[in-house]
């Protein structure tokens, strides 16, 4: 079935109803980051989105303007929209795909921009492979985090490009709470790997799914990172989108040592189990 001729049948049918929204619901879908520490920039231009209902054919749309992004400005809760309250028809859907214009985006690593490539010949997006479903005249706020620590890399050899590898979480922003709170100054300084050469604190929390998890670097195998934070000079942090559930947070100095392409002994100076509940915001200080 044409892509087009199919965005335009859905448009139609949920249009002929749209009174009572009878068989169709609405989508919002926004972008959040967890930013990498050796980046400026990293600007990814999106053209539109693939949407793949689990028993019909695809929708496409795409925007009337490519929407150019610096992923490095979202952070700390802050989102940027995408889509806002798409006509859907109800149902379940089985994954998203964010459509890419590559020749447009790029990395900023110290003042020099480098393009940026999507492995396995992917060159036209990024698929969440995350089901969801569209309820009858209801809506769905969902959130896609980009944790850029573990998704840009530089590839051995390579003097030209960095590589993207997709390392997308899709939250439901109706079931999601966040953590907060303070780093112990003392803890930061009785550890040199804490601070640069220019007095910044180094250190970054990072966060996994369930209790008494043996904190790990990001190279694909478990348990898996589930997004990082950065300690701010002033000694917080925050983070956000989280589902509700049993998390360990764990501290390091040496993330900006941790390769995503390669398994790295990270050091992690302390531990801390936390409970998310969903509309929360969780206090939760380390200290000495």
């Amino acid at each position: 079935m044409n892509k087009g001729l199919g965005k335009l049948n859905v448009i139609i049918t949920c249009l002929s109803l749209l009174l009572a929204l009878s068989g169709c619901g609405k989508l919002t879908l926004s972008l959040t980051d967890a930013a990498v520490d050796s980046a400026e920039k990293v600007i990814l231009v999106f053209t539109g989105l693939e949407i793949q209902p689990e028993n019909d054919d695809l929708i496409t749309i795409d925007f009337p303007t490519s929407k150019s992004i610096d992923l490095m400005t979202l952070r700390d809760g802050i989102s940027e929209t995408l889509l806002t309250d798409e006509v859907l028809p109800k149902g379940n859907y089985s994954w998203i795909k964010l459509k890419l214009d590559t020749s447009n985006s790029f990395v900023t690593i110290n003042g020099a921009d480098y393009p940026l490539r999507i492995p396995d010949g992917d060159e036209i997006g990024l698929k969440i492979s995350q089901p969801f479903s569209i309820l009858l005249g209801g809506s769905i706020n969902l959130t896609v985090d980009f944790d850029l620590r573990k998704s840009i890399y530089y590839p051995e050899g390579s003097s030209t490009d960095y590589v993207l590898r997709p390392s997308l979480r899709m939250v439901d922003e109706a079931v999601i709470g966040s953590i907060s709170g303070m780093v112990d100054s003392s803890l930061i300084s009785a550890n040199t790997d804490c601070i640069d050469n220019t007095g910044a604190i180094k250190a970054v929390l990072y966060i996994f799914s369930k209790h008494d998890i043996t904190a790990d670097d990001i190279d694909g195998d478990a348990p898996l990172l589930i997004t990082s934070s950065n300690v701010k000079a002033d000694f917080s942090y925050k983070f956000m989108f989280l589902e509700s559930g049993d998390y360990t947070i764990s501290l390091t100095c040496e993330a900006d040592q941790d390769d995503p392409a390669t398994n790295d002994n990270i050091h992690f100076l302390l531990n801390r189990n936390v409970i998310v509940t969903a509309g929360q915001d969780r206090l939760l200080n380390f200290t000495l």
